[in-house]
């Protein structure tokens, strides 16, 4: 059986522990880019700005900056 898809307070949880900047976005404006985009297809974009080895975005790396880059 396949893994259970999380939640989009649970994606917005996880992407703040691994420190995304969401500056300027409200929570429902997150929750509409998350649920319109997927958080799968925004990892395609983020893997740049992703530190595997601590599991952590670089420094400074925003939100803006990542769903700018599909535009």
């Amino acid at each position: 059986m396949g893994q259970v898809a999380f939640t989009l307070d649970q994606q917005i949880t996880l992407l703040t522990e691994r420190e995304m900047n969401f500056e300027g976005y409200t929570t429902e404006k997150i929750k509409e880019v998350l649920g319109d985009i997927g958080y799968y297809r925004l990892g395609f974009y983020w893997h740049d700005f992703f530190d595997s080895v601590n599991e952590k975005f670089l420094p400074n790396t925003k939100f803006s900056t990542i769903v700018d880059q599909m535009l």
